[in-house]
């Protein structure tokens, strides 16, 4: 009989043992989306398509852009809907495109940024991964320039952390995709956009700007969509959702050097949901 426990408790111990190997062995996924103005096409009771979308995802991180409507207490709930038990929002009391981070694991150590910031950002901690949640401004080319210095300069002030990824709605371009643009088709875009609001400044040059991206490029981040997919169509911009839009990326997750060779997956997620529900479309990232 002794014998018999001896062995049974032997047993659970290895059990055990490769249940938590296999667990540390189970990808990391993160998401960003900018699900516009609070999801406001997702017109369900407490935006239950937009849960049912996320538990089809499955992410363990989920960064979101145009938080709109919704308090701490919101979009806590929100986040258990979809069995996410942790959420930090940039800001309620009417503050009117907050970001929000929610996660499977405990958020810590959240920092929220809002000076000199048009929309600000979130910096926290998700195991030993270091997240920077943001929205920088649609506006001006020079008001993205200042909040990107921000947001660089701030994460140098924590030499100690080393896993990074800054995730969110950059509304900037990439030198890397600058091919795609050759046509001028998003250039007049912006030009005429710039003539209807005087508030924006996108072509202060006369020409397409890449300088905001360029500063994540410089400062060693690496752009993980365009790491693991060169080739592909990397556009950010639904045009069933914005049928007069022009195909864009303007929606980045970017991570530290040493995070790039744990990437496994990198994907823009085009879908039933997504192509009709916000005018973006999510980015997802998996790490080893």
């Amino acid at each position: 009989m002794k014998i018999r426990n001896i062995i049974c408790i032997v047993i659970c111990i290895l059990l055990i043992g490769f249940l938590k190997i296999h667990a540390q062995n189970k990808p990391l996924r993160f998401i960003s989306y900018n699900i516009y103005q609070g999801m406001r096409l997702d017109i369900t009771s407490e935006k239950s398509l937009f849960s049912f979308w996320v538990k089809t995802v499955n992410p363990d991180v989920l960064a979101l852009e145009e938080v709109t409507n919704f308090t701490q207490k919101s979009i806590e709930k929100l986040a258990m809907s979809y069995g996410h038990s942790y959420a930090v929002l940039l800001k309620e009391d009417g503050f009117k495109y907050p970001v929000a981070l929610t996660s499977k694991f405990p958020i810590i150590d959240a920092h929220k940024v809002t000076d000199n910031m048009d929309r600000g950002f979130i910096m926290a901690q998700v195991g030993t991964y270091h997240v920077v949640v943001l929205h920088l401004s649609p506006f001006t080319v020079a008001q993205r320039n200042r909040e990107a210095d921000i947001v660089i300069e701030t994460i140098k002030a924590y030499p100690h952390c080393y896993k990074w990824l800054i995730m969110g709605d950059f509304n900037a371009l990439s030198p890397r995709d600058s091919l795609n643009y050759l046509d001028g088709k998003l250039l007049d875009a912006y030009k005429k956009s710039d003539l209807k609001y005087e508030s924006h400044n996108n072509i202060p040059a006369g020409s397409l700007d890449y300088c905001v991206i360029g500063k994540f490029l410089n400062a060693g981040f690496i752009d993980a969509l365009y790491y693991k997919n060169k080739n592909e169509d990397l556009s950010s911009r639904p045009t069933k959702t914005n049928p007069n839009a022009v195909q864009s990326r303007i929606d980045y997750v970017f991570v530290s050097k040493n995070m790039a060779k744990k990437i496994l997956y990198t994907k823009t997620i085009k879908d039933d949901f997504t192509n009709h529900y916000s005018d973006h479309y999510p980015v997802l990232v998996e790490f080893k």
